[in-house]
């Protein structure tokens, strides 16, 4: 459930830089709660195919791998376009107000994502 929660901090990042004006349209209280009620529903579906690890271990561990490289990719895409985002703003200040506003999910990303994928 954690890869997901990320994952939903990267787009929501996303739309607060890329659609600043927009963002309150696009993400209004209906919609987070629709998204976290989803991303729960999800992992609670993912906990529940890891039963007994023993019986179906590849097919757990497949899906978990699935869900890590679909999140991370998702955040890849998503840093990715606030990066483009960020080099179009012609003040420094502001490119420097939003990368500082990004560096604790890059660090909380690379401290969940990176340990993992060390293992694979």
């Amino acid at each position: 459930m954690e890869p997901l929660t990320i994952t939903l901090m990267a787009f929501d990042r996303l739309i607060a830089i890329s659609y600043p004006l927009r963002y309150h349209t696009i993400l209004s209280n209906r919609t987070m709660c629709l998204l976290i009620v989803v991303i729960w529903a999800i992992g609670r579906l993912v906990r529940a195919a890891c039963v007994d690890p023993t019986m179906y271990f590849k097919i757990a561990s497949t899906l978990f791998n699935c869900v890590l490289w679909t999140n991370f990719c998702l955040i890849i895409v998503s840093y990715m376009r606030i990066i483009y985002a960020v080099i179009k703003m012609s003040s420094s200040t502001h490119r420097k107000k939003t990368f500082s506003t990004c560096i604790s999910h890059v660090v909380v990303v690379a401290c969940f994502f990176f340990p993992k994928m060390k293992r694979l």
